[in-house]
This record gives C-alpha cells, sequence and structure tokens, in this order.
C-alpha cells in the first residue's frame, strides 16, 4: 500500500502537477500517454527556467535557443544541457550564497546568512526553509544542489512510488541519517523513513552529524564500522524473532563489507521473501577492486536467505530529483511522465535505445534549479523493460562512470556564465 501524502488541490494543478500526481501508477500508464503529460510538463519547466534563471537564460541566447523552439516531444533534444560539474564549482564559504543565487531561479529567495563553513551556511539555509544538498565528495569536489519547498515536495511524492510493497521495518546500515544534507542520507530521512512506522526504523551506527566537511575527516573507523555490524545482527536477529519483514538498505560498498564480515563469521539468516535489500549511492568498488550486482546478488541470498528477486539496487543522483527505482530483474525504471531520458555519443548527440553512451535527462520536478542535466554515467537505455510487465523505459543494471568525460567546451562555457552570473550579483 502506497503511502498517502499530501497534494495540491487539483483546480490548482500545473502541467508538472498533472504529470507527477495525476497518474495512479506512474511505471504503468500508457507511453503515448506519457509522452503528452511529458511533453506538457516540459515545456512548462523550460519556460520556467528561461524567464527566471538569469545563468540559464544566458546560456540558452548562446545557443541560439528559445522555449518556443519546442513544439512537439521530437523538439526536446533541442533543448541545451548543463554538465553536471556545474553544481561542483563552488567557491570558499564567504563567496558561497552569491554562486548560490547565480544557479537558483530568481523566484527563489536565498536570504542572507552568515557562516564560516559550507555546514553553518547549510545549517542557517535549512532554516529558512531552503535544503542545500550536497554528495560525498568522491572525485575531491562536493556536489551542491539547492531544493525549495516545491522541489521538495515534489521528489517526497514520486520517491513514496517503489515498485513492491510497503514492508514494516528499514534497517539502514550507515551513518546515522538524521539532520544531515548529504544527499544519501536526506533522502532516507526525508522520503524514506516517514513512509514506515517509526518505532521501527533502525540505525547501524551513530556518527557525528554529517557536514561536507565531515567528509575530509575518518569518521567512519574500522571498529566503528565493526560495532555496527555487530548492533545490527542483533537487530536482524530481534526482527525475525518477532516474524517482522523489513527493508535492509545501505551503500554497495557498505553491504558487501558486511556480509564479507558475516561469511568470515560463518554467520547465516533465513530472512525470507518478506525482506527486500535495497542498495544505493555509492561506487561498485570495494577494497579489492571492483564487484559486479550479479555477485552480489548471489551473496545476499546465500548469506540473508532473501530471494534474489528481491535486491533492488536503485539508481539516483544528487543532481535529479527523480529516482529510477528497480524491479525484480534489476533494470532501473525510468518515471516518464516526469523525466525524459537521453544518451548521447561522445558528441552529445542523442543515440536512442540499445546503445551504451552518456546518460543526460531533462527531470521537469527541478523548480529551483534547471534540471537538464548532462552526466558522467555510461548507461544503456532500453525501451521497455526485458524482465517485467511495465510499459516505459528502463537503464540496463550495469552502470558506470565514464573517465574523462567533461566536455571542454560545454563545461567552460559553464564556468564562464556562471562567474559572470556571480560577478553580477
Amino acid at each position: 500500500m502506497k503511502q498517502k501524502l499530501p497534494i495540491p488541490s487539483r483546480e490548482r494543478w500545473t502541467a508538472i502537477d498533472e504529470a507527477l500526481y495525476g497518474p495512479k501508477d506512474l511505471y504503468m500508464i500508457d507511453p503515448k500517454e506519457a509522452d503528452q503529460l511529458r511533453f506538457h510538463a516540459i515545456q512548462e519547466s523550460i519556460n520556467h527556467h528561461y524567464n527566471h534563471n538569469q545563468f540559464y537564460r544566458t546560456l540558452c541566447k548562446q545557443r541560439d535557443f528559445t522555449p518556443k523552439d519546442v513544439q512537439t516531444i521530437a523538439d526536446v533534444p533541442k533543448i541545451p544541457l548543463i554538465p553536471d560539474t556545474m553544481f561542483k564549482g563552488y567557491p570558499e564559504p564567504p563567496l558561497f550564497t552569491d554562486w548560490l543565487r547565480g544557479i537558483i531561479s530568481d523566484d527563489i529567495t536565498i536570504p542572507k546568512v552568515m557562516g564560516a563553513s559550507y555546514g553553518e551556511l547549510i545549517d542557517r539555509l535549512n532554516e529558512q526553509g531552503l535544503f542545500i544538498i550536497f554528495s560525498s565528495g568522491s572525485t575531491g569536489r562536493h556536489t551542491f544542489v539547492p531544493v525549495d519547498p516545491i522541489t521538495f515536495a515534489r521528489e517526497k511524492y514520486i520517491r513514496r512510488d517503489e515498485l513492491y510493497s510497503e514492508p514494516h521495518a528499514l534497517i539502514h546500515l550507515g551513518p546515522n541519517m538524521l539532520n544531515s544534507n548529504w544527499s544519501y542520507l536526506f533522502s532516507l530521512n526525508n522520503y524514506r523513513v516517514p513512509l514506515y512506522q517509526k518505532d521501527l526504523v533502525f540505525l547501524g551506527m551513530n556518527t557525528p552529524r554529517v557536514t561536507p566537511e565531515v567528509f575530509q575527516t575518518k569518521f567512519l573507523t574500522r571498529e566503528r564500522i565493526e560495532d555496527g555490524f555487530t548492533k545490527v545482527i542483533s537487530l536482524l536477529e530481534n526482527l525475525t524473532s518477532q516474524n517482522i519483514s523489513g527493508i535492509f538498505h545501505s551503500s554497495p560498498i557498505m553491504l558487501s563489507n558486511f556480509l564479507s564480515f558475516l561469511e568470515g563469521q560463518q554467520k547465516r539468516f533465513t530472512l525470507g521473501s518478506g525482506w527486500f535489500v535495497e542498495t544505493g549511492g555509492g561506487s561498485k568498488k570495494n577494497e579489492t577492486g571492483t564487484f559486479s550486482l550479479q555477485n552480489l546478488t548471489i551473496r545476499i541470498e546465500s548469506v540473508f536467505g532473501i530471494p534474489k528477486e528481491n535486491y533492488r539496487d536503485l539508481y539516483a543522483m544528487s543532481e535529479c530529483r527523480a529516482v529510477f527505482p528497480t524491479c525484480e530483474g534489476q533494470y532501473k525504471h525510468v518515471p516518464y511522465t516526469v523525466l525524459h531520458p537521453f544518451v548521447l555519443d561522445e558528441n552529445l548527440d542523442p543515440i536512442g535505445f540499445n546503445e551504451p553512451g552518456r546518460f543526460a535527462f531533462i527531470d521537469t520536478l527541478a523548480h529551483s534549479y534547471p534540471g537538464f542535466i548532462i552526466t558522467g554515467d555510461r548507461v544503456k537505455l532500453l525501451e521497455n523493460c526485458p524482465a517485467c510487465n511495465r510499459p516505459g523505459p528502463v537503464l540496463d543494471p550495469e552502470i558506470s562512470r565514464i573517465s574523462g568525460v567533461e566536455d571542454k567546451g560545454c563545461a567552460n562555457l559553464v564556468r564562464r556564465l556562471m562567474a559572470e552570473e556571480t560577478a553580477r550579483i
């Protein structure tokens, strides 16, 4: 049973609201109907950001583009896209809010706040109702993305749409998820945890509050991790003794390490088909190198006693408010009424279905910033799912990063325009 969340009254719906709140099931709608909903949502989104975002409007003019150029769904590839590196181009804390004003659409106010660190600035902005979501900074730079109340409400609604029934408990193996804007924990605390009974939500580890600065320290030591593993074992034993089902949530690397810990102790569970394992937000690498999702699935079934069909590796990005839930066949389903996917070749031209390339998308849920993004992920887009009867497009299970993908001309242009916009402010 899906969680019921408050939505705007229907007489106030926009085209984006119609595409998001209208369908009973976002992943079972007829593709032709979805095309129409998505097209009108894209028109609304591109008009909004063209009219309210000086940086994006300048970029469009550089590309000789206006929203009037999009008359049919076939015109959507004309929309100028932004490299995801734009969200990594932030300055030092004293100039941080000026930089945010260069990204954010001008119908949203960024209050004047003071802080000596990114963490302090994020806290002050949180108090004003503007969330600045950040990535772990594994590449050496964090991603910072502003999320206003409209964007937040849309994302919260779409996050309720998982492709499986709602179990009772959520066990999170990782840092304490409370009070953090780290994208991985923010989504759990604000979008996932409220879907479950609060008294059955358990945290595997307690850590300092996770801020951008915390990632510069080693806040998860081996001792703390193994202590968390021991606590989670006790929690699993307690829940299974009460015949309570749940979701076991973790990053892929942490899950692999936990499985290794259990295998080293020759510990096995028989959790059964009422349980799901969900991973997301992390590299598919551990201390011994890259591991495959297929291998992880085998280990989950062996150690946890959970059917392989109940393992789901979610696909999500800090820059994207939509999520890509995974079906029983491990295919990532595109929420195709609100998000338009592209696969691009080396020249950044769309190449269609069944060919690997660079992933890009138009995310209409993003109200606070232009969600027209080129990523550094290598994907393959399929027109239909080979594993289930849901009719929309899917991403192949194997997704990887492309090394050296930054398009110098595009990225340099964006950096220059951002610098000019920040200086203007």
